[in-house]
């Protein structure tokens, strides 16, 4: 009981509150009330045809602001409005807002705006911006309009202007426009300094919603806890959001929330996600969204949604009521290329105890994001802008901290240190008797059998290859060869391969070869680099053929990485020093080392393979 009289009292209090404390605009008189008659209007001063007007549709009040064309001077644009002026210091940004009605549409080229001007202290114009929303012959009729335009003080500006004006051109149109509770507001350029990032806090009117956000409704308490909240003032609601500047990739996010989620208001979203914009690819698929709500269903149930934007496709996004038994809550978006791992669980834990997941969702389908600059943002918003139902409704999000884990670039790596293939490998034998596999000194040792088939680890499970844009890199790092009894040619051969197929990149349908080919009697080692798609018992396309010679007096120094690397429309192939990387640049024989490939998406879902296999008559480990 107390948490929720603590609740009922802030907002109580809130709605009594003026404009000052939770969002200052210096506008003295802003809805044209004070005044007398028509052509006095307190703090403001009124040019052509403007003038106070008492109207039963006024915003607020009972007055507003009307104005039309001046029909003069002849074949030129003129205008009709009013202005007040507010000092201004060098960096400051300025916002010039106001609402805008027509009661018939506007004629031809005739417009209304708020416009916002920067001065010297001669009075002398510098700069003019205008707001991008206009009141026009296309404009809705009979509604107010917000119109607004934010600009930075320029250079020698000693005052900022606010004119609410009606335009008309040397047409001479008739029309009128009504102007009603405008505002020029100081907007903070500070950005937020919170668990080690730094943030851009919004104060604007847009999206999600849309709605009005604040800086106001952002801050840190002592606690080191970021609160995020929803309040009135001057009969509007503001929201909260806030951006990282830093855009940290693929990883784990985890928040630690410590307010009651699942009691937010029945119109309240919050929200935890990474996000890039649309223009990057186009579309919103850039998306992976947490968000707390009881607004999708209008349900009196809160839910926790899990998305992967587009949320329209189906299997993208998925729901779990969520009914807290205390208020502290950990989230989680584990971002990788081949999958997404959502979770929510009781208590602030860096992963959960047992007993204690709230819900949990894994994404493995088409569609997971690549990293294209995205930003974690958190924020606290009104669905579709609606007006919360009751000032007891937890209009209010506290998130004590934020950690984040980059992910380190493997889906799947083993040192063999551990003699156990565990649940990462299945061993492919080799042929029956089988090959003679076992880990050893942190490597995995392989003796083929002579005539015998291709032996070695297949990956248990597959890993997905994100279509839409990374690159992938598969190595084997050769530390020895020996072949104990040679025959002419080839000895032994080296297979490392992604495939559609467990046991044999051959059969499969579609599969990615490097295989190395290693003669011990001329001491080099021939590489060729095969892709194929939908082919299955073939060997694939050969795109490079190529030697590395004195491989033994190479492997004296130093183990020996062989890679290959794979993006959406290219492919390279590389030989590098394990040590350093230093790079071992193959003679070329045949194709090229690196080059356009396209496999489309006939090798999303793969198994890796690492193997080596004895050539006739061949003795080799």
């Amino acid at each position: 009981m107390g948490r929720l009289t603590a609740v009922i009292a802030f907002f109580v209090a809130c709605e009594r509150a003026g404009s000052q404390e939770l969002f200052s605009n210096v506008l003295v008189n802003p809805g044209f009330d004070q005044g007398s008659g028509q052509t006095q209007i307190t703090a403001w001063t009124r040019f052509n045809n403007a003038y106070r007007s008492e109207v039963p549709f006024a915003r607020s009040g009972r007055y507003a602001l009307v104005a039309w064309g001046n029909w003069w001077p002849t074949n030129e644009w003129n205008a009709s409005g009013a202005w007040q002026d507010h000092p201004v210091s060098p960096g400051q940004i300025w916002e010039a807002s106001g609402w805008l009605y027509a009661s018939s549409n506007l004629q031809g080229r005739a417009y209304a705006a708020v416009n916002l001007e920067y001065y010297s202290a001669d009075s002398g114009l510098l700069v003019r911006a205008s707001s991008a929303v206009k009141l026009d012959s296309g404009s809705l009729t009979g509604r107010w309009i917000r119109a607004s335009v934010k600009g930075k003080t320029v250079p020698g500006a000693a005052f900022a202007r606010i004119i609410p004006i009606f335009v008309q051109s040397p047409d001479w149109e008739s029309g009128h426009a009504y102007f009603d509770d405008c505002a020029l507001y100081l907007v903070p350029t500070d950005t937020l300094q919170w668990a080690g990032y730094r943030w851009e806090v919004d104060d604007c009117y847009g999206g999600p919603g849309p709605n009005y956000f604040s800086t106001n409704c952002v801050w840190v308490d002592q606690e080191e806890r970021l609160h995020l909240r929803i309040a009135c003032s001057d009969n509007i609601w503001w929201c909260a959001a806030v951006e990282s500047l830093e855009s940290p990739g693929f990883g784990r996010y985890l928040w630690y929330v410590d307010s009651p989620v699942d009691q937010l208001g029945t119109s309240v979203v919050g929200a935890l996600f990474i996000y890039a914009a649309p223009e990057v690819w186009g579309t919103n698929h850039n998306e992976l969204d947490i968000e707390f709500s009881s607004a999708w269903t209008e349900s009196t149930v809160t839910t926790v949604t899990y998305t992967v934007q587009p949320y329209t496709i189906p299997g993208n996004a998925q729901a779990f009521y969520m009914v807290l038994t205390n208020s502290p809550t950990s989230h989680e978006i584990d971002w990788r290329p081949d999958r997404v791992r959502f979770r929510s669980w009781f208590g602030h834990h860096p992963s959960p105890p047992p007993g204690t997941v709230i819900a949990e969702r894994s994404f493995v389908n088409r569609g997971i994001p690549v990293e294209c600059g995205q930003k974690v943002i958190m924020n606290l918003w009104l669905y579709e802008g609606r007006t919360p139902s009751s000032s007891t409704e937890t209009l209010e999000m506290v998130v004590s901290s934020f950690h984040f884990e980059p992910f380190r670039g493997f889906l799947l790596a083993d040192d063999f240190a551990d003699p156990s293939t565990g649940a990462v490998w299945q061993v492919v034998p080799g042929g029956d008797p089988p090959a003679e596999l076992y880990e050893a000194d942190g490597a995995l040792h392989i003796s083929p059998v002579p005539h015998g088939p291709v032996a070695g680890y297949a990956s248990t499970d597959t890993f997905r290859r994100n279509e839409r844009g990374c690159r992938y890199v598969v190595k084997g790092v050769l530390r020895d060869i020996a072949v104990t009894e040679g025959v002419p040619g080839s000895d032994v051969f080296l297979v490392t391969s992604l495939s559609t197929q467990t046991n044999d990149p051959v059969r499969a349908p579609s599969a990615a070869i490097l295989k190395g080919a290693y003669d011990a009697e001329a001491d080099i080692l021939r590489l060729y680099f095969r892709t194929k798609t939908n082919s299955p018992m073939s060997e694939g396309a050969l795109l490079f053929q190529g030697t590395v010679s004195n491989l033994s007096l190479l492997l004296a120094q130093d183990s020996v990485e062989l890679r290959f690397g794979l993006e959406p429309s290219n492919y390279v192939v590389e030989v590098r020093l394990a040590s350093d990387g230093s790079p071992i640049i193959p003679s070329t024989e045949q194709g090229a080392a690196s080059g356009p490939l396209d496999l489309d998406e006939s090798l999303t879902n793969c198994y890796v393979f690492f193997g080596a296999q004895c050539n006739s008559g061949a003795v080799a480990r």
